[in-house]
């Protein structure tokens, strides 16, 4: 038969020339995606398809609008290029930061920008501001929440949090940049206007020109927005303004000292990393650019710092304290060690205080024993104890097997092959039994026709038409209508001697007869075909679909070094390996299992592939599955 000829698939190469084309361009527009540069270069003459610009970019680490602008961002510090009007806006947009690259701050303390950002009204909580003062040169922020603009909280920041922190490594802070938010209408507050002259701290307002937000501040809000807000705003925690302000205070704390910044100015460094680099403690710092010179203050951090404490200067001291991380955890489990030892030693105790107890009321008074010379534990090795002292064990019969086993003697003794085989006309059909000591814990599965779904049945259960009288080993009596008892049986279960059998599982007749019936082996003749690609990655699904077999309703005959197979799926890999729902696997090619262990060899000789065979018990009859995996 003829090969049908398909559409020839458009290649994705490009020669160099091109290339170097298209990483020109996505860089001279970090906005565009892989549609707009191939329209782009198509315009100018270069003939690029979508899916060749996508690959190019793939190969050259530029397939996404971060790379790019990353890679721009790298090549503008390192090689002071020039930025064009697509450029400029998108890398501005990208990181704020590089729009105050004239902002000068090599030391921590020279500057400080302070702003307040309307955060806007947050539900529950109503109008929030955001007062922030950011160093320029390591990113250190020192942020409150509250709920206006006024500039009494701007001063708390500077005072309570700034100041307290930078006069520990002996750092003096020389200017502020205030902001717009700081900046009222009506000018500049008298009393943000004092406290800072009495801290000899210059102030530099903001002209005509500047932008509404610095970049700094920007990028912090971003910060603020979606790595607190936005969690935040959907936690039940934060109801009111005190909690959402301590929420703030710890995520602040974890800002600074946690999260690493890319990009300028500190280089994906956290912002105390680059603290620590940049400061000089105990060394005089000099002012770097020109400005009034302040009126010499005496001493006027110590005084700053001698101030009343106010409740925000509370919380910014303890905001710095230690606060135990991980080392709490291990003191805590070593506690819990500690309160799990102490409750065992305690029960074994108490344990061993009440046998005794039980074991003089047991025995009674009798004649005084002398002492051995040696110790109580090293009698019991050499002589053994007698019989008499476990009487308090047997007395309390802790599992009720005492009971179950005189229950079990009781019951009727029932001769299997005397009861008649039920026929079809009844409805139902035997899967599988599981019996014990216990005849309440006797179960059996049970396929019946009228609802054609496999249930779950005890004795003295009404199935269909019929009353479960008893369930034995891989049979079942059941009483009809009329009175009249008949058998429910197995497929592999083949009557030979007539022998009688209590219901209980630890009769050794039915044993012996389950194995003294050899099952035949049945070729399948059809070859189940599955491709390798396919099967490699559900041999995670095949290891947790066999199941021990101990569970398995076949468990009488198959052995307990076999794997049962569960509830399959109509997508499951297993349905093509020829595999069913209730099929009990016995080996591979001509090995047998032998072990748990042996299912690594199943999913192993499927791993390899080629042809092999599968040993299955299915409904009473061993079968052989031919397997292909190519």
């Amino acid at each position: 038969m003829p090969k049908k000829r398909g559409l020839k698939k458009q290649g994705t190469h490009l020669r160099r020339e091109a290339r170097e084309k298209v990483s020109a361009a996505a860089l001279e527009h970090p906005d565009f995606g892989a549609r707009r540069l191939s329209r782009f270069l198509g315009n100018e003459g270069i003939e690029a398809s979508e899916a060749s610009v996508r690959a190019t970019l793939q190969k050259l680490n530029l397939h996404t609008r971060e790379l790019r602008l990353r890679l721009l961002e790298e090549r503008l510090l390192n090689e002071n290029i020039g930025l064009s009007e697509n450029q400029q806006p998108a890398l501005h947009k990208f990181n704020p930061c590089l729009r105050e690259r004239l902002l000068e701050s090599h030391q921590p303390g020279l500057l400080l920008i302070q702003d307040a950002v309307d955060l806007g009204k947050l539900k529950k909580i109503g109008p929030t501001f955001l007062h922030v003062a950011i160093d320029p040169s390591c990113c250190l922020a020192f942020a409150a929440l509250a709920g206006s603009a006024d500039p009494t909280a701007s001063i708390a920041v500077l005072k309570d949090q700034a100041l307290a922190f930078f006069c520990k490594d002996g750092i003096a802070v020389l200017g502020v940049v205030a902001g717009q938010g700081v900046v009222t209408s009506a000018g500049v507050d008298p009393g943000y206007e004092k406290f800072l002259k009495s801290q000899s701290i210059t102030l530099t307002l903001p002209s005509a020109g500047d932008q509404p937000l610095n970049g700094f501040i920007e990028r912090f809000e971003r910060l603020v927005r979606k790595g607190f807000l936005a969690d935040a705003l959907n936690s039940h925690a934060f109801q009111d303004f005190e909690s959402l302000q301590s929420g703030f205070d710890d995520w602040l704390e974890r800002f600074n000292r946690e999260i690493p910044l890319p990009g300028y100015p500190i280089m994906g460094r956290t912002p105390i990393d680059a603290f620590r680099a940049a400061a000089q403690p105990k060394v005089a710092q000099e002012k770097t650019y020109s400005r009034p010179e302040p009126e010499p203050v005496a001493a006027p951090l110590p005084v700053a710092i001698a101030a009343a404490p106010s409740a925000l200067e509370l919380r910014a001291h303890k905001q710095y304290e230690w606060k135990p991380g991980r080392e709490i955890w291990g003191f805590r489990a070593v506690n819990a060690v500690l309160v799990c030892l102490l409750i065992y030693f305690s029960w074994v105790a108490a344990s061993n205080l009440l046998d005794a107890r039980l074991q003089e009321e047991i025995v009674g008074s009798g004649p005084a024993v002398k002492p051995a010379p040696v110790s109580a534990f090293d009698e019991r090795r050499n002589k053994g104890r007698s019989l008499e002292g476990y009487r308090v064990v047997w007395g309390r019969n802790l599992f009720a097997a005492s009971g179950a086993a005189n229950q079990a003697d009781r019951r009727e003794k029932i001769t299997v092959d005397k009861v008649a085989l039920a026929g079809r006309d009844v409805g139902l059909k035997l899967i599988g039994t599981a019996v014990a000591n216990d005849p309440n814990l006797n179960y059996a599965i049970i396929d019946v026709a009228a609802t054609r779904e496999q249930e779950i049945f005890r004795e003295k259960d009404q199935v269909g038409k019929a009353v479960i009288k008893a369930i034995l080993r891989n049979n079942v009596i059941i009483e009809t209508e009329d009175g009249r008892r008949r058998r429910l049986t197995i497929d592999d279960e083949m009557p030979n001697n007539p022998r009688t059998v209590h219901e209980s599982p630890d009769s050794s007749a039915a044993v012996s007869a389950t194995a003294a019936a050899p099952l035949k082996i049945h070729e399948n003749p059809a070859i189940f075909q599955v491709p390798l690609q396919e099967l490699a990655p559900s041999l995670n699904h095949i290891r947790s679909a066999l199941g021990d077999a101990s569970a398995s309703p076949q468990m009488s005959t198959a052995g307990p070094n076999v794997f049962h197979v569960g509830s399959l799926e109509p997508q499951s890999i297993l349905l093509r390996l020829g595999l069913r729902t209730g099929d009990v696997v016995r080996g591979v090619d001509d090995r047998n299992f032998e072990n748990p262990q042996d299912r690594e060899i199943l999913l192993q000789r499927l791993a390899e592939g080629g042809e092999l065979s599968i040993l299955i018990q299915r409904r009473g009859q061993l079968q052989r599955l031919k397997v292909l995996i190519e």
